[in-house]
């Protein structure tokens, strides 16, 4: 008992030994790891250091080379700038010194006022080639007036012939308005004929208007028409028949007046413009 009592003793006291070497065995695993974890953090830190230090030194170096070839550059484009000048001076036999800019400046408004001639040219042309073709359409309109001024004054000229082949069935002074308007309408044509105007560039228009004021004398004169009392009715049918013709003959000449008198006025404007220019 004793003997047994003696080892239980010992193996008691043994434990706790062993128990303290683990313990310390662990710690000294556990300082390690700390240490290595420092190491690490403390050459990545120099590392990152290190390298930023590099990279600003190469960013600064390039940022030097850069200026100094800019530099370089502008030096040597001032100097080529100067030597040229020198050069062409001498071969302009210019003696100011502000000769020179002024003959470019000069040179650079000459360009300017040779593109400005150039187009405003290039715009008179233009201008022509419109005027031309509104002069054309003018010209149409204007004879298509004149047609139709003379298809007028023939119907005009039509009862006119009537009345003096047959005055008894006509009124005696609706005739004798009539026949007046009618002479001066035939004294307008032999002093000059109406229809010439379509060989002319442009409208003569003391001329047009004598001419309205002679269709207009004779729609005056036609307005006050009268028969003579016992006349047929067939007769009054075929001189109404006549008098309704003359009335769109001279509709139709007031609408194509019109139409050419304002292509006129346009074709006027636009000739003045160009003449401006």
């Amino acid at each position: 008992m004793a003997e047994e009592n003696d080892r239980q003793s010992s193996g008691a006291a043994a434990r706790p030994g062993s128990s303290g070497a683990s313990g310390a065995s662990g710690g000294r695993s556990g300082a390690k790891g700390l240490g290595d974890l420092i190491w690490r953090v403390l050459f990545g830190r120099v590392l990152y250091v290190r390298g930023a230090a590099i990279l600003g030194s190469v960013m600064l170096t390039g940022l030097v080379v850069v200026l100094y070839v800019g530099f370089v550059v502008t030096l040597f484009a001032g100097f080529t700038a100067d030597i040229q000048r020198e050069l062409l001076s001498r071969e302009l036999e210019l003696s100011s010194p502000g000769d020179l800019e002024r003959l470019v400046f000069q040179g650079y408004h000459e360009a300017q006022l040779k593109g400005d001639i150039h187009a405003m040219r290039t715009e008179i042309r233009m201008l022509d080639a419109a005027s031309l073709n509104a002069a054309r359409h003018g010209l149409a309109l204007r004879q298509d007036a004149i047609a139709a001024w003379r298809a007028a004054f023939d119907l005009y000229a039509g009862l006119g012939a009537v009345m003096a082949a047959q005055p008894g069935r006509f009124d005696p002074e609706f005739r004798t308005d009539y026949l007046a308007a009618l002479n001066q309408a035939f004294a307008f044509l032999a002093q000059s004929d109406f229809s010439a105007e379509a060989g002319r560039p442009s409208p003569d228009t003391a001329r047009t208007d004598e001419g309205k004021e002679v269709i207009t004398n004779l729609d005056t004169a036609l307005s006050h028409m009268k028969l003579a009392p016992g006349v047929s009715e067939a007769f009054a049918t075929e001189i109404q028949s006549r008098i309704d013709a003359i009335r769109n003959a001279v509709m139709s000449f007031g609408e194509k007046a019109a139409r050419a008198q304002v292509a006129w006025a346009n074709i006027t404007a636009e000739q003045a413009q160009a003449d401006r220019l």
